[in-house]
């Protein structure tokens, strides 16, 4: 009995502190607001410092705080969060086959610094789809060792897959190896369609929210966006993945398919 109670007490105060945090992250273009509202998550959290994870966060909580830095403070309380409530996971259903129906294509899949435990999921059954080879996991992207990748991946993160906290050593490490880097961002950059990719290849997936950091990017060897025409310049980076997948599919298969006619006539 005395368990449960402490239990909904920090489930009650850990969602506080998330409604909070969602308060400041809606007014932060408005700068006085957002030091009051700021003001108030500081003050919630000094008050539980010596709770779990809210301690912590105490400590990196100040009035120079930029919403980057206090995004990525809020990632394990973020995840805690989901341990209380429904889950969008929860309404997934899987349907599978016995075994792949095609072949894996050299292609890998980078996720760096990924907020969302949830994503992170979607990305590794969106790789298993379409036959990439590994998922690599680097800066605080959640692994598959976190119960939320686990249901929404529905079993696909059971193959192959890496976790690095370097950015940068997971790159060097890949182009040693001689596979190309092709991020996936917004911006003035080629379209997705009028690429050809270079294979090995592995793909870079960066924050939800703030992207591929600029030096991160320096170090890659292509970085293509996906055309749109709505209001909106981006998209769940699941369902991006999903598309940039989807054509890298496509080439390899074309790829594979020129090579063996070539053969053939040969």
């Amino acid at each position: 009995m005395a368990d449960a109670k402490k239990t909904r007490t920090r489930e009650q105060l850990v969602q506080r502190v998330i409604r909070q945090f969602h308060v400041v992250e809606a007014c932060w273009e408005r700068i006085g607001t957002r030091r009051a509202e700021l003001q108030k998550l500081q003050d919630l959290l000094a008050r539980h410092a010596d709770e779990p994870h809210l301690g912590e966060l105490a400590l990196h909580m100040d009035s120079d705080i930029s919403l980057q830095q206090l995004c990525t403070f809020m990632v394990p309380v973020e995840r805690e969060v989901h341990h209380y409530a429904l889950r969008d996971e929860d309404f997934l259903m899987p349907v599978d086959s016995e075994e792949p129906v095609g072949e894996t294509m050299p292609v890998q899949v980078i996720l760096d610094n990924l907020r969302g435990a949830f994503n992170v999921g979607g990305v590794f059954r969106t790789a298993e789809c379409f036959g990439c080879e590994q998922v690599i996991c680097s800066g605080y992207t959640a692994t598959p060792e976190h119960p939320k990748v686990a249901r929404s991946a529905l079993g696909t993160e059971q193959g192959r897959w890496m976790a690095q906290a370097s950015i940068h050593e997971v790159l060097d490490g890949l182009k040693a190896d001689g596979i190309s880097i092709v991020a996936l961002e917004t911006g003035d950059y080629p379209g997705l369609f009028e690429v050809d990719l270079s294979f090995p290849c592995a793909w870079l997936l960066g924050n939800e929210r703030f992207g591929i950091g600029a030096d991160v990017l320096e170090k890659v060897d292509q970085i293509v966006y996906i055309p749109m025409v709505g209001k909106k310049n981006s998209m769940n980076v699941v369902s991006a993945f999903a598309i940039a997948a989807c054509e890298t599919r496509r080439q390899w298969d074309a790829r594979q398919a020129s090579n063996g006619e070539c053969n053939v006539n040969g």
